[in-house]
C-alpha cells in the first residue's frame, strides 16, 4: 500500500517515506473516507508568534514550509495518519511499521503555496489516527521569515511543551485510535503602535 499525502486545494501525492519532500508538481487522485478518531484537546497557544507588537507596523508570516512529524504504528486494521489545518485535510499517510516498539519517526513536508497562504491569525493543526493505528506523539514545525515554530499537536505523556523525539514507541506512550487539536495564532491582527488593551488592538496585537 503507498502513503499519500493530500492538499486541499492542490492535490499530491506519494510514496511518504521518513524526510520525504513534497511539491505542486506530484499530482495524485486524493484519497477518500475517513475512520472516526478520538481527539485529545491540547492548550491553545496565543502568544506563540508575536514579532515586534507595538511599533505601528502589522507583522505577517511569510510561510515557507510546514513539516509533519510523528511516531505512529499499526498492529492490524487502519494504519493511517490524517492531517489537517483549518479543518482541511492536508496530509494523509501510513502510521508506520506493522506492530513494533520501534516504527521510526517519520516526517513529511509542505512546499505548496495554496496550504502555506493558510498560516495566517488563528490556525487550527489536527491530527487523527483512525482504527487501532497507535499514536505516540505528533508535531508541525512551520519556517517562516521569522524562523522555525515547532508546535505539539499531539503528546500522549503529555509531559512538556513538545514532544520526546524518542523512535521507541513503547517507552513514548501511545494510544489506540486517537489524535490532537491545537489552535495557534501566527502573526499579528493589528497593530495601533503600543501595547494597551482595551482600545481594539491587544497588547499582543490581536483584534479585541
Amino acid at each position: 500500500m503507498k502513503a499519500r499525502i493530500v492538499l486541499s486545494l492542490a492535490l499530491l501525492g506519494a510514496c511518504a517515506t521518513e524526510s520525504d519532500t513534497y511539491t505542486d508538481t506530484d499530482l495524485e487522485e486524493a484519497l477518500v473516507g475517513t475512520g472516526g478518531a478520538a481527539y485529545v484537546e491540547q492548550p491553545t497557544l496565543t502568544d506563540l508568534f508575536v514579532p515586534e507588537c507595538g511599533n505601528g507596523r502589522l507583522a505577517t508570516p511569510d510561510a515557507q514550509q510546514i513539516e509533519l512529524r510523528w511516531l505512529a504504528t499499526s498492529c492490524s486494521g487502519s494504519n493511517e495518519l490524517i492531517f489537517r489545518i483549518q479543518g482541511q485535510e492536508i496530509v494523509r499517510t501510513i502510521a508506520g511499521s506493522p506492530c513494533t516498539c520501534l516504527p521510526g519517526v517519520r516526517s513529511v513536508r509542505v512546499t505548496d503555496p495554496e496550504v502555506l497562504k493558510m498560516i495566517y491569525g488563528a490556525v487550527d493543526f489536527e491530527v487523527a489516527t483512525p482504527g487501532v493505528t497507535l499514536l505516540a506523539w505528533a508535531e508541525v514545525s512551520v519556517l517562516d521569515q521569522y524562523g522555525e515554530q515547532v508546535i505539539t499537536v499531539f503528546d500522549q505523556d503529555g509531559t512538556s511543551s513538545s514532544p520526546d523525539i524518542a523512535e521507541n514507541l513503547c517507552l513514548a506512550g501511545s494510544l489506540e485510535g486517537g489524535g490532537g487539536k491545537v489552535r495557534v495564532v501566527f502573526g499579528e491582527q493589528c497593530d495601533d503602535g503600543n501595547n494597551v488593551d482595551g482600545d481594539g488592538c491587544s497588547a499582543t496585537c490581536q483584534k479585541e
